[in-house]
């Protein structure tokens, strides 16, 4: 299956984006799906997101979206917790097992349906995005550097099975709020390509984002 992995801070157009590929269907957490189509299910927990999975049917649809991975790791971290009854993850016994199991449910998860979808098919992963700070050692100026919500381990992952990583942003021109795709380039943010890509940056549509890749997909 053919990956594509975006984040980016609420209302910057990553649903949007996701519906506007061919024959799309969604596993959304959080309910914005339904103001685009009606080809969605709404998933809160570990048993609901099972279901979705077994039910979804690879040749009704083209498109699978998850919209918003770093929810549905939520899901699956807490279906986890509730088995062991703790609430979060430091409090499991042994050495990291709170982020252990959840990464490798995570990863089964994957696993699964890289064996149910054919390999031409596209899953497209959302997540909203956070920051971190850091000191520069040259000028001292504080570094802003942003990257997905999803948890740090699983996003690696995850990065690593994508063929791009894209950070949705808006940006203000003399025309106005632009909704634009960040594909690479940006040493402020984590987002690449590791196929040939015409410009780092595109306006946020689909038409765009097959041209920047060459129109392939």
């Amino acid at each position: 299956m053919k990956n594509i992995y975006i984040y980016g801070d609420s209302f910057t157009g990553k649903t949007v984006f996701a519906n506007q590929f061919p024959n799309v269907f969604f596993l959304s957490t959080d309910g914005n799906a339904k103001y685009l189509t009606d080809n969605f299910v709404e998933v809160t927990n570990r048993e609901e997101l099972a279901k979705a999975l077994q039910d979804f049917d690879s040749e009704k649809y083209d498109t699978l979206v998850f919209d918003r991975v770093d929810e549905i790791y939520d899901i699956i971290a807490n279906g986890i917790f509730e088995k062991f009854n703790v609430d979060f993850a430091f409090e499991m016994k042994g050495f990291g097992e709170g982020y252990t199991r959840p990464r490798k449910s995570f990863k089964d998860m994957f696993s699964m349906l890289e064996k149910k979808l054919p390999k031409d098919f596209t899953v497209i992963w959302l997540s909203t995005e956070k920051f971190t700070e850091s000191v520069s050692h040259l000028n001292g100026a504080t570094i802003k550097t942003f990257i997905p919500t999803l948890d740090k381990g699983t996003s690696q992952f995850l990065q690593g099975k994508s063929f791009i990583t894209m950070r949705s942003k808006k940006e203000k021109t003399i025309k106005g709020i632009q909704y634009v795709l960040s594909c690479g380039g940006d040493e402020n943010e984590l987002s690449g390509s590791r196929v040939p890509i015409k410009n780092k940056k595109i306006i946020n549509s689909y038409e765009a984002f097959k041209e920047n890749i060459g129109g392939q997909l």
